[in-house]
């Protein structure tokens, strides 16, 4: 998309860092500021650990390629997810920075602050006159906190006011479609808050790179960090409210104290999920962990061709269709993706066949051959 002019001028270098191995220069970057404001000592406890992928992330960082790219995800929940975070961007950008926002600015640039102590990757700016929206995707089924007390959003109105000309305000807001379907909160920063906001953060950057910065364990903070499986301070907290006396002591306990030991007993969970990690990745390698030691992996067979299963089967032994068909099960993810295809084949010129639109008609159109089933929820905080 083109750049609208009077919006330019990205800060010195920024070409250069781009081509980086690490592109935020082995500094902080606004991503970061919510942890590092709960706890300034991570920044450094964290260096010594190298970047852990998970399949939440994995999906992630598709779903944010798929929104820099205008492309749809070929299953049908991510496509949904990416369809609404488009809907939303519109309808917040005509709404507040105005109809001749519509052309987005930036997507997916890093920018950095004025002085070059720190970067930020804004998912998509719209802006025109005199006036920004920068909005952040979050596709993990987590809130993330507030826009009104989120430091990351706080971070790139910042480096918003620093890298574009002629702003005056600066909105930002978050869409997490996976933990959230209400209107997205949006924040309002001002250019005479922009030297308040440079000295919150140069203050805190200052104290995150001191050696002996405060380490300060929380189930926020601690949940991501690369560091909590040798942290003292995580572990302490974690050991420090553990009682074996759960069923003993839970009906005494007040509807508070019972949201703390929630939280506390996901921090624990998260802890002893590294810890496992670690050590398996240990035994893999040859390390040697007393008493402990990697099962057998188990085999299973997978059958990937199903017409050419069937057709074998059939020639060898006369197995029917229906026999076959008996054996099997449809995966409704992937006749979703199937079905969609198909319909959007069918729709008229000029209609945009919804991949919500295209789950629901399959579901209404095999009612009388399939079943639902609920299972029971899992705990969320919310």
């Amino acid at each position: 998309m083109n750049e609208q002019t009077g919006y330019t001028g990205l800060a010195a270098g920024l070409a250069a860092r781009e081509g980086e191995h690490d592109c935020r220069g082995g500094k902080p970057s606004a991503s970061g500021m919510q942890r590092l404001s709960l706890c300034p000592g991570s920044w450094l406890a964290e260096r010594a650990y190298a970047d852990e992928t998970s399949a939440a992330a994995e999906m992630g960082t598709r779903l944010h390629k798929h929104m820099e790219d205008g492309t749809t995800p070929d299953d049908a929940t991510e496509a949904e997810a990416v369809e609404w975070c488009r809907g939303q961007e519109e309808w917040l950008a005509t709404k507040y920075a105005g109809p001749a926002a519509a052309e987005c600015v930036t997507r997916e640039n890093r920018w950095w602050d004025a002085k070059g102590k720190f970067s930020g990757q804004a998912d998509v700016v719209f802006a025109a006159g005199g006036i920004a929206l920068v909005l952040d995707y979050k596709f993990g089924r987590v809130p993330v906190a507030a826009a009104a007390n989120n430091m990351q959003l706080a971070a790139l109105a910042l480096l918003a006011f620093d890298n574009m000309e002629g702003l005056e305000v600066v909105f930002c807001g978050i869409l997490q479609p996976f933990a959230s379907r209400k209107e997205p909160r949006v924040v309002r920063y001002r250019r005479e808050s922009v030297e308040e906001l440079r000295g919150y953060f140069y203050r805190l950057l200052a104290e995150v790179e001191e050696p002996g910065a405060r380490r300060v364990p929380g189930e926020e903070q601690c949940r991501y960090c690369k560091a909590k499986v040798e942290c003292p301070a995580c572990g302490g907290m974690v050991k420090s409210h553990a009682t074996p006396a759960v069923s003993e002591l839970w009906p005494d306990w007040t509807p508070e104290k019972k949201a703390e030991a929630l939280r506390l007993a996901s921090m624990a969970k998260k802890w002893a999920e590294a810890v496992e990690r670690k050590a398996k990745g240990d035994l893999q390698s040859g390390a040697e962990i007393p008493g402990w030691c990697l099962s057998a992996g188990k085999s299973s067979f997978k059958i990937n061709d199903t017409q050419g299963a069937f057709g074998q089967l059939n020639a060898l032994i006369g197995l029917t269709g229906e026999e076959f068909a008996g054996c099997c099960t449809v995966k409704i993810s992937a006749l979703d993706k199937v079905v969609h295809k198909r319909l959007a084949e069918l729709a008229p010129e000029g209609v945009k066949q919804l991949v919500k639109k295209s789950a629901e008609w399959l579901r209404s159109a095999l009612e009388d051959y399939g079943s639902v089933s609920t299972t029971d929820g899992s705990l969320k905080e919310c």
